[in-house]
């Protein structure tokens, strides 16, 4: 293989805006905008004592048990999801675990933290699952945070369900006529080896069960240890930011995000192998990352501080927008690593 070196001197990455960090989400909740005070929390250990705390906009609510949410339907079936008020923190002790079997709904800003959430709804004995998290154009925070639960997929004539998996679904908009907001935001920080989802869409339609669509600003910060099993999708956003940061030796387990001219992706220290980028207008790797892809078509591309795209695996590449480096030229300049011939 070959790598070239980009010269200094040339024009600054293209970019919306400056990336958020990981952190921000967190930050940003725990601003004077939106107060934890200690005062106005409470513990909880059963749904009724959940919903009250929920209904009465308590925060910080800790679970110190199983407390398992979700029992009023639509005339159809459809599970009415559970909302949670703006400003409030969840968290809970070594046994609290938020088990749903309905999904949930921000009304503002809303932050997870040392929980475990699981979404129990599945496709036994032909149900339609129900395990969306509905962002309704807010901002959510997962701060270690697990949700993975064991489908009954091995179970014989399917009476347990099909799937493998029961994982939740995040979407930007909201469910059918909700009021939603307008800069929705999803960070996942601190995961372990079962915070997993099963795709995050920041932009959607309404689709075949009405949802409220969202098609606004969007931003997803993850860490590397997060699991995304489809894809992150923020091909319907008017602009969106992906930023994907970890240490220099970590590899991210996300790895297919789809986007448009308006959507950028920013990968930092870590390492994404076999990645799949379609539509991305904007692509960053900086800060001695590196993005090994199988996509073969590229619209703006910056490399910076030993910032590496590999294509190595492929026999033809397009980079049809700006390809750019450092602007300084004592830094330390991005490589590009193509196959020799």
């Amino acid at each position: 293989t070959a790598a070239a070196l980009m010269l200094g001197g040339i024009h600054e990455p293209v970019a919306a805006k400056e990336p958020d960090t990981i952190q921000q989400g967190v930050e940003r909740l725990q601003s004077g905008s939106v107060p934890f005070s200690e005062e106005n929390g409470v513990t909880v250990s059963t749904r009724e004592e959940f919903m009250d705390a929920l209904q009465q906009r308590k925060s910080p609510i800790t679970v110190s048990s199983l407390v398992t949410i979700g029992q009023e339907a639509e005339t159809s079936g459809r599970m009415i999801p559970v909302k949670i008020p703006a400003g409030t923190l969840i968290r809970g002790t070594q046994n609290g675990i938020l088990n749903c079997r309905c999904p949930i709904q921000l009304e503002g800003d809303v932050c997870f933290q040392d929980i475990e959430v699981t979404f129990e709804s599945s496709d036994a004995l032909g149900s339609v699952p129900h395990r969306e998290i509905f962002l309704a154009g807010h901002s959510l925070t997962f701060d270690n945070v697990k949700t993975f639960l064991e489908g009954g997929g091995g179970d014989p004539g399917g009476f347990g369900g099909t799937e493998e998996e029961l994982l939740p679904t995040v979407y930007a908009g909201g469910f059918t006529n909700t009021q939603i907001g307008d800069n929705a935001s999803l960070t996942v920080r601190n995961s372990n080896s079962e915070t997993m989802f099963k795709a995050v869409y920041m932009g959607h339609e309404a689709e075949n069960d009405n949802k409220v669509p969202y098609r606004g600003t969007a931003t997803v910060n993850l860490d590397t240890r997060v699991i995304v099993r489809e894809r992150v999708d923020t091909s319907k956003n008017s602009q969106a930011e992906i930023n994907i940061a970890g240490g220099v030796n970590d590899y991210a387990r996300t790895k297919e995000f789809y986007g448009n001219e308006n959507t950028t992706l920013t990968l930092s220290q870590s390492t994404i192998d076999g990645a799949v980028v379609e539509g991305v207008g904007n692509i960053v790797v900086a800060d001695k990352g590196c993005l090994t892809s199988t996509t073969d078509t590229y619209g703006n591309v910056t490399l910076q501080r030993g910032g590496c795209l590999d294509v190595n695996s492929l026999d033809n590449v397009l980079i049809s927008g700006d390809f750019t480096g450092v602007s300084d030229a004592q830094e330390e300049r991005g490589i590009f690593v193509v196959k020799q011939e």
